[in-house]
């Protein structure tokens, strides 16, 4: 990356001189539902509705004025990937708590996590909670189930220091190279690390500020959309070999934009990503988790032995966290940096790395007690 740099320096200044930059005007980004037409939204409904009507009603009546796009979307998501085969053609009034409490448990037997079970759950009772409010259900039919217990829980993946040196190592050349560097070192989430713009980046205090997440559509709009929770609007500070990093991906960036320009072509109201493909637009998800696919292939081929397992973004987020809290980072720093809502979720995460260090952390008392004292008791 450095040579690249160095090579574009010369053309670009004699290039660009003496041109003056317009500023493009933010437009609102639509959120591609696939959705019924509008006039079949805003019909009045009534207790004879189906539950894939009733969706629709709620999802525009009540829920697209209280939550984020990101949070439309998958509500989206998971009422055509798991409610609409179900339930959806049926009227609600023919919805009872065994029906839900069966769906519930066929999920469970299927091996579906019990935080989907969980989320399904809240989709669920909040839109029969309306019905119920409005007077079109004599009852709340989800508060008749209840959540099957989940007895196998996946153990979160976190590479060893060795595993992340390869992967750091492996990576070199990829183009989703930054990214793996700025998840490992800061501990942000995927979304956040994609939607981070350059205003973002305080090279002066050396301190990221995140105010936002990239989110796409299943139909390839992209928007950013406020982050998860309050207390993930948070100041991160950044170590020195980040700060060198974005400086570099702001050199070929610009580089980009103005020799290659032709090639240049971001979505609009996302002009000023820092992490973008080569012509501008941005990182998917889905393509980043394919690229640590390809990483983790080219390992496994070199060094097979080593078995190096599958990962995704979210391992590097785990990563993060570990080695902070390994290299006695406080568990409320970690907290703020990662941009949890208490300290109990940090803790819970990461209880894993609590015996390893626990003897460890016993001995710095040991020298409270002489050997001397100790000898009047025994």
């Amino acid at each position: 990356m450095i040579k690249q740099v160095q090579k574009m320096k010369e053309t670009t200044q004699e290039q660009n001189r003496g041109k003056r930059i317009s500023k493009k005007k933010e437009k609102p980004i639509y959120l591609g539902l696939d959705v019924p037409t509008e006039k079949k939204i805003q019909e009045k409904i009534s207790n004879q509705c189906t539950v894939e009507e009733w969706f629709w009603f709620w999802l525009y009546q009540y829920k697209s004025v209280t939550v984020k796009q990101g949070t439309l979307e998958s509500y989206v998501c998971m009422y055509q990937y798991y409610v609409q085969s179900e339930f959806g053609n049926q009227p609600i009034t023919k919805i009872d708590g065994e029906k839900i409490q069966l769906f519930y448990n066929r999920m469970a037997r299927d091996g579906y996590a019990g935080a989907t079970i969980s989320l399904l759950r809240a989709l669920l009772n909040s839109m029969f909670g309306q019905a119920y409010k409005n007077g079109y259900l004599e009852k709340n039919p989800v508060e008749q189930a209840i959540l099957p217990k989940i007895i196998t829980k996946k153990e979160r993946r976190v590479l060893t220091v060795q595993e992340q040196n390869l992967l750091l190592r492996y990576g070199k050349g990829n183009e989703i190279e930054g990214i793996i560097f700025t998840a490992l070192s800061t501990g942000m989430r995927i979304g956040e690390i994609c939607g981070l713009e350059w205003k973002n980046i305080n090279f002066k205090d050396q301190e990221i500020i995140i105010d936002g997440t990239l989110k796409n559509t299943r139909d390839g709009k992209f928007f950013k959309d406020n982050p998860k929770t309050q207390s993930s609007y948070r100041v991160i500070p950044m170590i020195s070999r980040l700060s060198k990093l974005f400086q570099q991906i702001k050199q070929i960036q610009f580089y980009d934009k103005t020799v290659k320009k032709e090639n240049w072509n971001p979505i609009s109201g996302l002009e000023h990503l820092v992490f973008t493909r080569q012509d501008g637009k941005p990182f998917t998800g889905q393509h980043i988790r394919q690229q640590l696919d390809r990483i983790v292939v080219s390992i496994n081929k070199e060094e097979p032995k080593l078995g190096f397992g599958h990962i995704t973004p979210h391992t590097l987020r785990h990563t993060f966290a570990t080695r902070a809290l390994e290299n006695g980072i406080p568990p409320k720093i970690v907290q703020e940096i990662l941009g949890h809502s208490s300290i109990r979720m940090t803790l819970d995460f990461y209880t894993h790395v609590l015996p390893e260090t626990k003897a460890g952390e016993m001995k710095k008392i040991e020298s409270l007690f002489l050997e001397k004292e100790i000898r009047k008791f025994f």
